[in-house]
């Protein structure tokens, strides 16, 4: 089912081009980068030993035409800009929330054009996916709070 939900994205993003695939596991790296393949998109990936090259990142961010997909790990995107996709497919999280608190910063960058927002789809299949993502979410509402906020706790 991810597969198929994977490959509806990639045809609903083609009009804008560019797009980011989060995968927290190699299975799914690989399957992500074999769906985009079928669907005509070209994919740079960024995971373990495997970055993306500076010209494949100028190449993502640049106008041209080509259908490009980052397929990135969560851990793997420090230092990277991905603002150039109004939207995330998350196809597999882990419980890792430093590592999705910096994925969404590098794709939904201050001034970004449009700063709307990036869309963020996580792919919920199982009650362990909703579990992860529950508790990456709690983990990023506690790195939320303020300073302020947290003295008013202890008032």
């Amino acid at each position: 089912p991810k597969e198929l939900l994977l490959k509806e994205r990639l045809d609903f993003y083609e009009p804008a081009k560019r797009i980011v695939i989060s995968a927290a596991f190699t299975q799914s790296i690989q399957k992500c980068l074999k769906a985009c393949k079928v669907m005509g998109w070209h994919a740079y990936e960024s995971h373990g030993r495997s970055r993306p090259t500076p010209k494949d990142l100028d190449h993502f961010a640049s106008d041209s035409d080509d259908l490009l997909a980052m397929v990135v790990h969560p851990a793997c995107v420090y230092g990277l800009n991905l603002s150039a996709s109004p939207t995330i497919q998350v196809y597999s999280n882990d419980f890792n929330s430093d590592s999705r608190a910096q994925l969404i910063e590098r794709c939904d960058r201050p001034g970004k054009e449009g700063h709307s927002g990036t869309k963020i789809d996580d792919y919920i299949h199982l009650p362990s996916d909703l579990k992860v993502l529950n508790n990456l979410n709690a983990k990023l509402n506690v790195y939320n709070f303020t300073v302020e906020e947290i003295r008013r706790w202890f008032s």
